[in-house]
């Protein structure tokens, strides 16, 4: 177990190796400046200030959607971090996105954290953007909060659980189960579409040590069954979520409405399909990654055990069980393992789940896995609310 001496030593190296960069970035070696700064991050990624010295690095390279992505990782980390929050704005406004660089701005100056020089001109900005913003605000984001004023129909699928106490176990533990969300019928039908070659739009399939599956892509239109599943347990979530961000801080809010935030994916260059049919053979696992590829990513998404093509071979002693696993430097990773049988479903955090540190609210990375099937197949769907890029 690494000690505190341990974990300082590795925080002095990775600000050195941050220096480092900014050295080699006045030099013109852009390269250098985004291996080093990258070399950094893998030793102290739980570090906000190295975050955004990340972002501020490859900003200045020129790649300005992963420095968005550094310093969004920056504010996920330390949500009262200000001078993240006005960096983040700058990033918006030279995409001529000044709404949203308007709140980030008046988020920094509510923080109250600023030094001097950087208030006044957070405030002179502020000012420009409240100007732009009203005459530049696209119709599709007023389209959005006018969606978030209502909560659409549900139905009893969903109407029989207890979302207060789903709620309460997604914000302390990162992951929850929803027992018996599909039913028998249910489960076989979407085990005989694998067959189906036309429905797909394209296949993975992993024998190493990130996994040994094989992933088939739905393609659109997506069967009315995924759909329909997709989109209320959306609309549940997403309250949670919204409700997630303001204890947090974050002025981010998401329409309950799954074909609204579909569109926002859209609008963010997101378009492919992420409806995913997995199948596991017998000794078949999946490592702890994240289904991210893109910068809108929804925070929860939805993964559905369907069981074998023979329903009474996927039970207790399977194996299976879904994995949450924490990524923090230099600490034991808690891992949280969910058993499932077929029709169950986890929700899980997509890349942070909450934690409270001091009394405050925080966050810390996560990853999702699947632990070794002993069934001679198994198969399941995974559903991201979002697009990938």
């Amino acid at each position: 177990m690494s000690t505190k001496k341990d974990r300082r030593k590795a925080r002095r190296r990775a600000e050195k190796m941050m220096e480092d960069a900014w050295i080699a970035l006045r030099a013109g070696n852009t390269g250098q400046a985004e291996r080093a700064s990258r070399a950094a991050i893998d030793l102290g990624f739980v570090n906000p200030r190295l975050w955004l010295d990340r972002g501020q690095i490859l900003d200045e390279i020129g790649d300005a959607p992963a420095a968005e992505e550094a310093v969004r990782h920056a504010i996920a980390i330390a949500p009262r971090y200000a001078e993240a929050f006005v960096r983040l704005a700058e990033l918006l406004a030279r995409q001529g996105r000044f709404a949203k660089a308007g709140e980030l701005l008046r988020r920094a100056l509510e923080l109250d954290t600023l030094d001097d020089g950087f208030r006044e001109e957070a405030m002179v900005r502020l000012a420009s953007f409240g100007v732009i913003a009203r005459e530049m605000e696209e119709p599709a984001i007023q389209r959005d909060e006018e969606a978030c004023r209502d909560r659409p129909p549900t139905t009893s699928r969903t109407d029989r659980y207890d979302w207060d106490a789903i709620e309460s176990e997604l914000v302390q533990q990162g992951a929850c189960k929803l027992e018996a969300l599909l039913d028998g019928p249910e489960c076989n039908a979407l085990i005989e579409l694998w067959e189906l070659d036309e429905l797909f739009e394209h296949a993975v399939t992993l024998d190493d040590e990130r996994g040994r599956v094989a992933y088939r892509f739905l393609s659109s239109p997506l069967p009315p069954l995924v759909v329909a599943v997709r989109a209320e347990i959306y609309s549940r979530v997403a309250a949670i979520a919204n409700r997630c961000n303001e204890m947090l801080g974050r002025g981010e809010r998401f329409s309950p409405y799954h074909d609204v935030y579909l569109e926002r994916c859209r609008r963010a260059g997101q378009r492919r399909s992420t409806a995913i049919l997995l199948r596991y053979e017998r000794g078949g696992f999946n490592a702890p990654h994240r289904d991210i590829a893109g910068r809108e990513a929804f925070p929860f998404q939805l993964a559905v055990t369907l069981g074998t093509q023979h329903a009474d071979g996927d039970g207790d002693g399977c194996g299976g069980e879904f994995v949450l696993v924490d990524q923090r430097l230099g600490k034991k990773r808690r891992q949280l393992e969910i058993a499932t049988r077929p029709g169950d479903a986890v929700i899980f955090a997509t890349r942070e789940r909450i934690v409270h540190v001091g009394g405050y609210p925080g966050l810390v990375t996560v990853a999702h896995g699947v632990r070794e099937v002993h069934t001679e197949s198994r198969f399941a769907l995974g559903l991201p609310f979002h697009l990938y890029a």
